[in-house]
């Protein structure tokens, strides 16, 4: 991104920047929409994806696990069920404590897939 500013001007580092923070916010708050997230979690997975590629203990689905197992507690049944609900596709969005992994793999997904558009983008801006 340093070199896009210097090499292409302000105004393509700006734009590049700007991609990275909607695409990696948009597809990780996605991939927490897909998982039956809380709002709360949708937001703030949306919100930390950008972060997360310079801050390694922020990262998306980590957060938006942690805010949805502080939120959605998961109860000892779900515990004693993990394994007939995950038999079937529904029981996932079920059971609280598979919904908590799924919330944290997800928005995760999400935000690599950003990095890849956005890294892919980037060099594209470097040969024209």
């Amino acid at each position: 991104m340093g070199y896009t500013f210097y090499s292409s001007g302000m105004a393509a580092g700006t734009e590049l920047v700007l991609s990275w923070i909607i695409v990696k916010g948009v597809l990780a708050a996605a991939g927490a929409i897909i998982a039956l997230a809380h709002p709360l979690s949708v937001i703030l997975a949306g919100v930390i994806a950008p972060i997360g590629n310079f801050n390694p203990i922020l990262k998306p689905g980590w957060v938006a696990a942690l805010v949805e197992s502080w939120l959605r507690k998961p109860t000892v049944q779900d515990f004693e069920h993990i394994g007939e609900d995950s038999e079937h596709f529904t029981g996932y969005w079920k059971n609280r404590v598979i919904r908590i992994f799924l919330v944290l793999l997800l928005p995760q997904i999400g935000s690599s897939i950003g990095t890849f558009v956005v890294t892919i983008k980037g060099v594209q801006n470097l040969f024209q």
